[in-house]
């Protein structure tokens, strides 16, 4: 399962949480317009790490900063009949 979420904070600005799941594994991508501060970005870490050792999942956390967010695809209509 892919799944994207768009969100705003009034102090950073526009966040995308960008998520792939596999069976046990989650690898996310954080992506913002400027650049997190270090500290901030070990916190997030931490908190990932916390958060896999807490469900058993495995996977990794990115950083993404200044490249454009991506934008979700319109939804797909299945062709042929549906039964």
């Amino acid at each position: 399962m892919h799944f994207l979420l768009d969100v705003e904070l009034s102090r950073l600005g526009p966040l995308q949480f960008d998520g792939l799941v596999r069976g046990k594994r989650l690898d996310l991508m954080l992506r913002t317009q400027r650049p997190l501060d270090p500290a901030m970005r070990q916190e997030i870490a931490e908190i990932f790490q916390t958060a896999q050792q807490a469900t058993g999942y495995a996977g990794q956390l990115f950083f993404q900063a200044g490249a454009p967010f991506l934008k979700p695809l319109a939804p797909q209509r299945a062709s042929g009949v549906v039964a």
